[in-house]
């Protein structure tokens, strides 16, 4: 901006950096949370952070997985069909400024594919697709007291909690054991489990 040429240079950065990149990101980054980590988790997610009566409902749901999605893909179409080389009032910029643009937009989007493709090379196996957009084990609330409110995140290498593992896994009519340790994580926070439970015919305390 402090150049003759500033404002030139500033305009075509901002046409071919300020738009069609970051619709494209917004289009991968809603189809991973989605679809990939799923807006069940996401939302309860959310629940842990904020509160379960706070919890996003089926409006959130939809736009997160349909709406938003949609309109992104829509706007980078339209903008694809209807597209027109960048100007500043009567100035036409050279082809290699054009060039230019183009390679900085590159820049930025081709790490997505670049990644993805030495991930699946590296590991030699399109089955590598599955396990990769699984979480690791240690993903979750940072405190371990936080963790401990929502069955997905407890510690599974906490002996105390292994009796909590198994609500993840039960199935109607099973019967098992839970050590005080568990009954005080369902206290803390008993939305998270009452449905599961709700499902178990018999307990033993």
């Amino acid at each position: 901006m402090v150049t003759r040429g500033g404002l030139y240079v500033l305009n075509i950065i901002d046409q071919y950096l300020g738009g069609f990149p970051w619709l494209i990101i917004g289009v991968v980054e809603l189809f991973c949370i989605a679809w990939v980590y799923g807006v069940e988790n996401f939302c309860d997610d959310i629940a842990l952070m904020i509160g379960e009566n706070r919890r996003p409902g089926k409006f959130w749901k939809i736009c997160w997985q349909y709406i938003s999605p949609l309109i992104l893909i829509f706007t980078i179409v339209f903008s694809s069909l209807f597209y027109q080389e960048v100007t500043l009032d009567d100035y036409t910029y050279p082809s290699w400024a054009l060039a230019l643009g183009w390679i900085v937009v590159i820049a930025c989007l081709g790490w997505l594919p670049y990644i993805f493709t030495v991930e699946i090379c590296r590991r030699g196996t399109w089955g590598i697709i599955k396990e990769a957009r699984l979480p690791h084990a240690d993903w979750g609330p940072a405190r371990e007291e936080h963790r401990q409110l929502s069955m997905r995140y407890a510690n599974k290498n906490d002996p105390k909690q292994l009796s909590m593992q198994t609500l993840s896994t039960i199935d109607a009519g099973d019967t098992f054991d839970l050590d005080s340790a568990a009954i005080e994580v369902i206290a803390a926070s008993p939305k998270l489990y009452v449905k599961r439970l709700s499902d178990v015919s018999t307990t033993r305390f």
